[in-house]
């Protein structure tokens, strides 16, 4: 397990979370005018899990050097048992802010009709699967993650074809000597 597989998954898991964090914040930047509360909380609760699955991620990064350490293994569980009640509650951060945070933003773009009328349908359908299907049947696994990807990739389109001022603030915007005096004359 140690040359196949294994690692590669564990390094791609840590990894996958960098970019998920990115574009779930450029999400709810996207969606920050028309859906504030739900952009913000749902952006910082995905941040929140992507950090959560990253820490716990990075733990198990050991596991493939343990388990290529025969003679040791009865240690290495040892202390990877011990270890599990540190890394334990990132897991859970990770887990609840991911879903959370997604479920938020897809709420949001229901609401705002932002990008395809499919793609928070395609969330809602990616977390009954994941939390019920994959209990019952054993390919749902697939199944969602094939959903999730087609979402987070579509997600990705809407955000890199959004325009420009969608990115600025009040400050780049041509009117910002105005906003600047209106804050300055109500302070």
């Amino acid at each position: 397990a140690a040359g196949g597989r294994g690692p590669v998954s564990f390094v791609a898991y840590a990894a996958y979370q960098l970019p998920m964090l990115v574009g779930l914040l450029g999400v709810g930047h996207l969606l920050r005018g028309r859906s504030p509360v739900l952009a913000n909380l749902g952006a910082s609760l995905a941040g929140v899990g992507a950090f959560g699955y990253a820490v716990y991620g990075g733990s198990q990064l050991v596991i493939p050097a343990m388990v290529a350490d025969p003679a040791n293994l009865a240690a290495h569980a040892q202390v990877r048992a011990g270890a599990e009640a540190l890394t334990e509650p990132f897991a859970m951060l990770g887990m609840v802010g991911s879903v959370l945070g997604l479920l938020l933003l897809s709420v949001a773009l229901w609401r705002t009709r932002t990008g395809p009328r499919w793609v928070p349908v395609m969330v809602w359908g990616w977390l009954v699967i994941e939390f019920v299907g994959t209990s019952l049947v054993p390919g749902a696994a697939a199944l969602s993650a094939g959903l999730l990807l087609v979402a987070l990739v579509s997600l990705a389109v809407v955000v890199g074809r959004s325009p420009a001022d969608a990115w600025s603030s009040a400050v780049d915007r041509p009117d910002a000597a105005r906003v600047r005096a209106a804050v300055a004359t109500a302070s």
